[in-house]
């Protein structure tokens, strides 16, 4: 019986599917382990599948966020401007934004973590380029360590830029005319800086010959694995893939809260976007989620909806630096949700009250139950929400992302719907 094998390489977690030719799925998992190659574990992966030659196998498809993903600093000559519209092209082409400073802060900053990409976005090229020009001049870039450079602002001040920093990469400026972005050669650059990115890592590179397709960034397989979906669940809907070392938002624009944005900050949005938290995780990230767990004044609030009397006890150990795996997927979800009310974290506002699903997937989709998604659901916004709770229980939504549009049938969509 032929079959499709799918692989996705995660930071903490080798996950594999076979698809059958009937609807048929199985699913295998390998945390992954120090010291063994990357490929060595993904053929693992493939033989307990059934996948016994993978040379000759024609149909393996391989995606991959292992080591973060593509890192993505954004300097911007305004942050709700020119900023606001590049923040939310990388975050679509699946960049994990590091940080994000407005040109005339960035001398301030005493030290930035290192980025693959150092982006450098500012001016609309139907006004005057005086501004754009000001503000490359006095821009210092001492503060930061970056790969490479890449200015995507104000066409007439390209050259202003290349003479300051030689070398520099220039993709068109998304803004022409207004803040509603007409190029999208910056996330096209950043999606081919992506896969590059991937080819380069010595670990995956032994995997490129075996796999049918270019092996995909895992945050762009999920975001149109989330579209998929939107014609089988309640809509508006949202998408959290929880992991190791991320926590991903997916969404679509029309549950953004215009009664806290302007038409013109919602008009930056593709139809289909995405936010990352690159600091809550249950692994890479654990010390910097429990640390703004405890630092929430609703962090007792749900550690009571979770643990009840023993509430003060799962405090302590949170104080201790000590956390189950199931408080750390909830306490992800508690504060992206959160930030996702008050617009913190440079997260969108979304219309929570408005909601009708709340999709899980991710490692939280097997570790925490509906309950459990419900209560932190509850103390994150304060009331009841109507949304249903819908869970990837079987971690399979992500292999929609990686298929034709014309194999996703009637059939298979009864093996996801089971």
């Amino acid at each position: 019986m032929s079959a499709t094998y799918f692989i996705d390489v995660g930071s903490t977690i080798i996950k594999g599917v076979r698809l059958n030719s009937g609807t048929d799925l199985v699913n295998t998992f390998l945390q992954r382990k120090p010291g063994r190659s990357i490929s060595e574990q993904a053929m693992s992966v493939l033989s307990k599948l059934g996948c016994t030659d993978p040379e000759r196998d024609d149909d393996i498809r391989i995606c991959s966020s292992a080591n973060g993903g593509l890192s993505v600093g954004l300097l911007s000559l305004s942050r709700k401007g020119s900023g606001a519209v590049a923040l939310r092209i990388l975050a679509s082409a699946g960049a994990n934004v590091r940080f994000h400073y407005v040109w005339r802060e960035a001398g301030e900053v005493a030290s930035a973590p290192h980025v693959d990409v150092l982006v450098l976005a500012g001016g609309i090229d139907a006004f005057s380029s005086r501004t754009a020009h000001d503000g490359i001049m006095a821009l210092r870039l001492e503060p930061f360590k970056y790969d490479r450079l890449v200015y995507a602002g104000h066409a007439a001040s390209v050259d202003v830029a290349r003479r300051r920093w030689p070398g520099i990469e220039i993709v068109s400026n998304p803004l022409s005319a207004s803040l509603i972005p007409a190029d999208r050669s910056l996330g096209a650059y950043t999606r081919q800086t992506y896969l590059d990115d991937i080819e380069s890592k010595k670990d995956l590179q032994p995997l490129r010959h075996i796999s049918r397709t270019p092996i995909e960034p895992t945050p762009s397989v999920v975001s149109k694995a989330f579209a998929r979906l939107q014609s089988r669940i309640p809509s508006p809907a949202i998408m959290l893939d929880i992991g190791g070392a991320t926590t991903d938002l997916h969404f679509t624009k029309e549950i953004l809260d215009d009664s806290n944005m302007t038409a013109g900050e919602i008009a930056t949005f593709p139809a289909i976007a995405r936010h990352v938290f690159t600091a809550y995780g249950v692994y890479d990230s654990k010390a910097s989620t429990i640390d703004a767990l405890l630092h929430d004044p609703l962090a007792v609030d749900l550690l009571a909806a979770l643990y009840g009397v023993e509430h003060r006890i799962r405090h302590q150990q949170l104080v201790e630096g000590q956390a189950p795996e199931r408080l750390l997927f909830c306490a992800s979800m508690f504060l992206a949700l959160r930030a996702c009310l008050e617009g913190k974290d440079a997260a969108p506002r979304v219309n929570i009250g408005a909601m009708a699903s709340l999709m899980i997937t991710g490692g939280a989709a097997k570790c925490l139950d509906a309950e459990d998604v419900a209560a932190t659901l509850r103390v994150a916004t304060g009331w009841t929400p109507r949304a249903s709770v819908v869970r990837d229980t079987d971690y399979r939504w992500w292999i929609l992302g990686m298929m034709e549009d014309g194999k996703v049938t009637k059939r298979i969509w009864s093996a996801f719907d089971a």
